[in-house]
């Protein structure tokens, strides 16, 4: 009797055994990987909204026509001539008070400075959505943006209200494009330029005595750095992040991240990270849920949603290999 029952009890212990070893295959092969502590914590997905206004640095940008055909206008110029990329890189690096003329997309910038809003990638989100190392449109602003500062440095001693009005223009146009953040590249090109701007706007202001202003800015730059530490960085780390740990760690984070962000730019970058996760997710669960996560974004009613799925299902290996 006992030989019987201890036999019974074997056969149990090995149909648990074998059970559970399938449920965590098919686990394995079929599921995404769970959230952790990180997506579970709303404010790592919250929209991203600078907790100063900046128009206590800059007052009246309240112009309700749209900027960006004046900022596409600066773009065009740019690209007019192949060889502007290098005359502006030039200007930048070492540009003198004689060479701002040759950087003539920088006097463009201005006729923007008091709309209260820019879309310039809205129509066509690919130009910025996408996996390219550079994005021409988006560098062009950027570099214009820079010129621009490097160019009011040169001006600000005997020119300072052409200098101001340079640094102001950068500044919008860095608002404008954190505004819009349709990817990461965008809020960190339209970051960087509203430090730059703003650093100067503020030495200028407490130069000529306007300690108002120069408060202002100061509140406006303490609390924009702390911010970006605090909310910004730590998103980047984890969606952003080509190590192989934290790839495993946090897929489940980014899968949610990408159907469920109230920020969209956070939506954007998790599926550009879930399409990198065909090739390189450490499960084969969420190889798998990578491609039918991306069938059902692609069908997503916002377009710059769509645009980032299409580009995921579209990375090839050989593309995948070549990314940075």
């Amino acid at each position: 009797m006992w030989g019987n029952g201890l036999g019974w009890s074997i056969s149990l212990v090995w149909i648990v055994a074998v059970a559970t070893g399938l449920w965590f295959l098919n686990q394995m092969v079929h599921h995404v990987s769970p959230r952790t502590d990180f997506s579970y914590d709303a404010a790592n997905a919250a929209e991203i909204t600078l907790p100063v206004p900046p128009d206590l640095v800059l007052p009246g940008m309240t112009d309700p026509s749209d900027a960006a055909p004046i900022y596409r206008r600066a773009i065009a110029e740019f690209e007019r001539d192949p060889l502007n990329a290098i005359t502006y890189d030039h200007f930048l690096r070492s540009g003198r008070l004689r060479d701002i003329p040759e950087v003539r997309a920088i006097n463009i910038l201005p006729e923007a400075t008091q709309c209260a809003s820019a879309k310039p990638f809205a129509s066509n989100p690919a130009e910025i959505v996408n996996y390219d190392n550079e994005k021409p449109a988006l560098d062009a602003l950027r570099s214009i943006g820079q010129c621009a500062i490097r160019a009011a440095l040169l001006l600000q001693k005997d020119h300072p209200d052409d200098a101001r009005r340079l640094y102001e223009a950068v500044f919008s146009l860095g608002t404008k494009l954190v505004d819009e953040r349709l990817s990461y590249a965008e809020l960190d090109t339209g970051l960087t330029l509203i430090a730059q701007a703003s650093t100067m706007i503020g030495q200028m202001a407490q130069a000529s005595g306007d300690s108002a202003r120069a408060d202002a800015v100061k509140q406006f730059d303490e609390a924009r750095i702390k911010y970006v530490k605090e909310r910004i960085q730590p998103s980047i780390r984890v969606i952003m992040s080509n190590d192989q740990a934290t790839l495993e760690e946090h897929a489940g984070d980014v899968f949610y991240f990408a159907r469920h962000a109230p920020e969209r730019m956070w939506r954007v970058e998790s599926i550009l990270k879930i399409g990198r996760y065909r090739f390189n997710a450490g499960r084969v669960g969420d190889q798998r849920s990578a491609i039918r996560a991306l069938d059902e974004l692609s069908k997503d009613r916002d377009p710059v949603i769509r645009t980032a799925a299409i580009a995921a299902q579209q990375l090839t290996i050989e593309r995948y290999r070549m990314l940075r």
